[in-house]
């Protein structure tokens, strides 16, 4: 089809109806997929206009009969005549999402901006930004994909996993923010480069060890804190976590400079809108930051002067600052804190979500049901582990996308397990994609159980149900559910086997299972700081492990080092670090001695759960053959941090019972 002999644009009339139901025609045609009663319709429209909404029916026409490539210049025609319609700018970005192009970024930011009520347009920029973020990272970005992180990150419910990625690398670069925010290579993690290493970081390849260090000297330098307050800084502290040791580095100085130079120093809403937005930030992350004495004296004297203070909203700024080191919901007027504060503008998130928040948990927790059998003692160790450190924190609702295989779980009345739910992220996103199906979610942890249970409401998720237990203990009738998931969790039991049995006795013949298993080959490094951490007995106790981060540099080996704080973001959080490398029991895999057990518990592999670039290089390297443990473990030799996550994988049972 061709659209070069069209006639002049017209599209500065007022709309023909003729047109317009000639378009109704095309677009049913082009959705029955009859391509060819289309392409002649919108010839003959092409007769009689050449406006924006003509243009977009041919490109998606022209898209299914002859590819992206050809459809875009007229895509781009539409949006010459309509720069301001954001459907057209999200037809552009999803030809250059078929292109692999990362310009459909760009066009779906527009669709955020010109319409940001309109919730799909967020999620489809989302999840470009996720699958184009490591090319993003290195390119300048534009005002439009800033103002449209702005807009997502004010939005509520939303998924913003993949915002974290690129939302430094913007604010780096920024001039806003960089006399605040700069980093340089150096030769030593805590200073500056000695005099041969800054003269040789110049050189590519040319030093054995650089670290990224924050420059605190240009920090201190900057007087004036009030450009920080921006909408994209502090939503971004509030909604997101970065994984950085140099832009933790940044969050440490500034936490100790609005602690020690208080108002009138700096304007007081200016300091009150800092910090009560890092105080969240530092909530998430459990307190990690180091301090100085200096800042623990004051930080004493603080908690003293709220604790008898007559009325809370005369110290609004005290009780973000002692936010940002300490959980408000230990101190003794915290009830009152909460009431004062639980609906204001700038402490109101900080105040629900450690005060209210663990009123909650404790209520939730009393009214929990368990089933028996708590005595393997591996299991009651982790079982304490998770009481103490719930694991993961986390916020925003799941956006779990459809997968072919699991089709059949969409069905109405379909049984589902989750098992070793934790804080309820897998069970609440499995209860989001199959929201026909029963959901039953058991964790050893009743405080992961409680929080799980808070998320649910908040979600407004009504076909899940929690239940403490262990999954040696099922209380559950045999062959009960269609499918079973457990994520991360029979690694972590004394007998990986006896954990998976336990569950194949749930699951019905050629029900389908989602497991999740440490990778031995990707977990190396990880592997190797913690054979030095048990080599030097820190034990997995809040004070040690923080002592430990202080000094993790000069205590691993630089290769080992480098990979943990860049390859993790649960180095940069206190219960995920201890699950990292603390954690009470760690079992970990490789492929072929995971095909000798599957094949004892009447497993087949149906599918591995990898990113699109895997699975391209997959299929590019076995010529697109199915699936196979042992393709992917020549896979995994070749690419070595393939399954750094886990080993994510689909399984049927077999209609055969399992290896006793």
């Amino acid at each position: 089809m061709s659209v070069d002999k069209a006639p002049a644009d017209n599209a500065a009339t007022a709309p023909n109806p003729a047109v317009a139901e000639l378009l109704q025609k095309a677009d049913k045609l082009i959705q029955a997929h009859e391509l060819e009663a289309a392409e002649d319709l919108l010839l003959e429209l092409l007769d009689m206009e050449r406006s924006a909404p003509v243009l977009v029916m041919v490109g998606r026409v022209i898209l299914e009969m002859e590819g992206p490539a050809a459809a875009l210049p007229v895509f781009a025609e539409a949006l010459q005549k309509d720069p301001k319609n954001p459907e057209v700018h999200l037809h552009v970005a999803n030809t250059f999402f078929k292109l692999n192009d990362a310009r459909c970024v760009e066009h779906t930011a527009h669709t955020v901006t010109l319409s940001p009520q309109t919730h799909h347009y967020k999620e489809n920029f989302l999840a470009c930004l996720g699958l184009f973020a490591e090319r993003l990272a290195v390119q300048k970005h534009s005002q439009t994909v800033m103002q449209a992180l702005i807009i997502c990150l004010e939005t509520p419910h939303l998924e913003l996993q993949t915002v974290k990625h690129v939302w430094l690398p913007i604010f780096g670069a920024d001039p806003v923010y960089s006399g605040f925010y700069r980093c340089f290579p150096s030769d030593r993690p805590d200073g500056a480069a000695s005099l041969i290493g800054r003269m040789m970081s110049s050189f590519s390849g040319k030093v054995d060890k650089v670290y990224a260090v924050f420059d605190t000297a240009q920090f201190n330098s900057q007087k004036n804190l009030q450009p920080l307050c921006t909408p994209f800084f502090l939503n971004g502290l509030r909604q997101l976590q970065i994984a950085h040791v140099a832009f933790e580095a940044f969050l440490t100085a500034l936490r100790k400079r609005l602690l020690l130079q208080r108002p009138p120093a700096m304007d007081a809403a200016a300091h009150l809108a800092l910090s009560s937005a890092l105080a969240v930030y530092c909530w998430e992350t459990e307190y990690i930051f180091n301090t100085t004495a200096e800042e623990d004296a004051e930080i004493s004297a603080l908690q003293t002067r709220i604790g008898h203070a007559a009325q809370p909203a005369d110290i609004a700024n005290d009780i973000a600052i002692y936010a940002c080191y300490a959980p408000l919901q230990t101190l003794p007027n915290a009830d009152a804190i909460l009431s004062t504060f639980a609906q204001h503008a700038a402490l109101a998130q900080i105040v629900n979500t450690d005060i209210q928040l663990h009123k909650n948990m404790q209520k939730k927790k009393a009214v929990l049901t368990a089933m028996s059998g708590f005595e393997n003692e591996v299991s009651l160790r982790v079982r304490d582990q998770y009481e103490n450190y719930p694991y993961p924190r986390w916020k925003h609702r799941p956006m779990g996308m459809n997968e072919d295989i699991d089709a059949p779980l969409r069905a109405e009345g379909t049984r589902i397990l989750v098992a070793g739910c934790g804080t309820g992220r897998e069970a609440i996103t499995t209860a989001l994609k199959f929201p026909r199906a029963s959901v039953d979610a058991i964790d050893l942890s009743t405080s992961s159980l409680a929080y799980a249970m808070i998320k649910a409401e908040e979600f407004g998720i009504q076909n899940v149900r929690f239940r403490h237990g262990d999954i040696l203990h099922l209380d559950f009738p045999d062959a009960h559910f269609d499918a079973i998931s457990s994520l991360g969790v029979l690694h972590h039991m004394e007998d990986l086997a006896a954990g998976w049995k336990s569950l194949l006795r749930c699951l019905k013949p050629g029900g389908l299972m989602r497991i999740g298993l440490y990778s031995e080959i990707a977990r190396r490094d990880f592997v190797a700081a913690q054979r030095i951490i048990a080599e030097k007995n820190i034990p997995g106790t809040t004070d040690a492990m923080k002592n430990f981060r202080r000094h993790a540099a000069e205590i691993l080996p630089y290769p080992v080092y480098t990979a943990v704080v860049t390859k993790s973001q649960d180095f940069y959080q206190l219960s995920p670090l201890r699950d990292l490398l603390f954690h009470e029991q760690e079992h970990r895999m490789t492929l072929p001695h995971l095909k000798e057990m599957m094949d004892d518990l009447g497993l087949e592999l149906i599918t591995m759960s990898v990113s699109r670039h895997q699975r391209n290089a997959y299929q590019t390297m076995f010529n697109n053959t199915p699936d196979t443990l042992e393709n992917w473990h020549k896979f995994e030799e070749m690419n070595p941090d393939t399954f750094s996550n886990m080993y994510q994988f689909w399984c049927r049972r077999k209609n055969t019972a399992p290896a006793a």
